[in-house]
């Protein structure tokens, strides 16, 4: 790549343990002759990225990560707090909230249309209450309990298991899609 020129500017994600952005964060300015470094936050996940856990390596008193990062593009004013949280003397004017394609591109006008679609696919009548469980890899997150993902799951459904009990005449449907990279899927 530097054979075709040098680098302007180096962009990163914050992704998971051992994600690439460790090497944007680190090296681009240094390796690659990058005249700016910018971060894309995806979601609210800094915390178990690599990209947070290699922060031990940076002085969080001194202005070295904002030398390193000259800037964030995240989701919204929630992503933006918790960049804030990590590097809390960062410029908060170089923390751009952009929005995110994946919410972005929702095809919303056709919302009823897709709910109909997949409650006629999983046989669910329109009177029955659906709730979605998106499982997660709890150790993503540093300082967290390793079975957090499980023990959520197990208040959701027993607080589904009591609405179902106050509420007998109404129908509650549980969803659950794990994780793709969840190496202990719940079995529910």
């Amino acid at each position: 790549i530097l054979d075709e020129g040098p680098v302007d500017i180096a962009l990163g994600t914050v992704s998971v343990i051992n994600g690439p952005e460790s090497l944007i964060v680190y090296t681009a300015k240094r390796l690659f002759g990058a005249k700016k470094v910018f971060i894309v936050m995806e979601g609210w996940n800094s915390l178990g990225s690599s990209f947070g856990e290699n922060l031990l390596h940076l002085d969080r008193e001194t202005d070295e990560i904002s030398l390193a990062i000259d800037g964030f593009f995240c989701n919204d004013d929630i992503a933006k707090a918790v960049i804030r949280r990590t590097l809390p003397s960062y410029p908060p004017e170089r923390i751009f909230t952009t929005g995110t394609p994946t919410l972005d591109s929702l095809e919303n006008d056709k919302a009823d249309e897709y709910r109909k679609t997949t409650r006629e696919k999983l046989g669910v009548d329109d009177d029955t209450l659906v709730v979605l469980y998106l499982g997660d890899v709890s150790g993503d997150y540093h300082g967290c309990d390793l079975e957090i993902n499980k023990k959520t799951f197990e208040r959701t459904y027993e607080a589904l298991n009591k609405a179902a009990e106050i509420h007998p005449d109404r129908h509650i449907v549980l969803l659950y899609r794990q994780h793709p990279r969840d190496p202990e899927p719940i079995s529910a």
